[in-house]
């Protein structure tokens, strides 16, 4: 492919997919007003004029660059994508691997016990074993979820996973 022609499609290609992002917004908003109830079509009108808005925002910014001409260009600063020394070796792959677990553990509980005692049970042990936090913050955090996820399943008939024990404050 031709240099200057590549060139020129890797400086358009932002903008296009910035337009992507306007069209499908708008397509959103048209698309939800053909629902009857005013609950359903809320968040997703919303969520569709937000991207809209925040899309026609950076179509105008990156119009307002290419008008002003080019800029001399900065020397690109790449130090942060080098990685440091430490990034190959076994320690960080096993930092790695146990974030993961950690994840996995939750999923895991969610799946057996349900989301409602699974997020305190994961939060007590990772606080109070991994992260040596005094008993009173971490029971008063696990106590805190309790009570957010009682709120939002009370108020917003939020549905969580129940997992096999079917545990729920609806």
């Amino acid at each position: 492919m031709n240099e200057r022609l590549a060139r020129r499609l890797i400086d358009w290609l932002p903008t296009a997919v910035v337009a992507a992002f306007l069209l499908i917004g708008l397509y959103v908003v048209w698309t939800v007003q053909g629902y009857r109830l005013l609950g359903a079509r809320l968040f997703p009108e919303f969520v569709g004029i937000a991207a809209a808005v925040l899309a026609a925002a950076e179509l105008i910014r990156q119009a307002i660059v290419r008008l002003r001409g080019p800029r001399p260009a900065a020397t690109p600063d790449f130090s942060d994508l080098a990685g440091e020394a430490g990034d190959r070796e076994p320690a960080f792959y096993r930092r790695g691997l146990t974030v993961f677990a950690w994840i996995a553990l939750l999923y895991l509980l969610t799946l057996a016990i349900g989301f409602v005692l699974a997020v305190p049970l994961w939060i007590v042990v990772l606080l109070r074993f991994v992260y040596r936090t005094p008993w009173l913050p971490t029971l008063a955090t696990a106590a805190g979820l309790v009570l957010l996820m009682a709120t939002l399943q009370i108020t917003l008939r939020v549905r969580l996973p129940l997992g096999y024990t079917g545990i729920s404050f609806m």
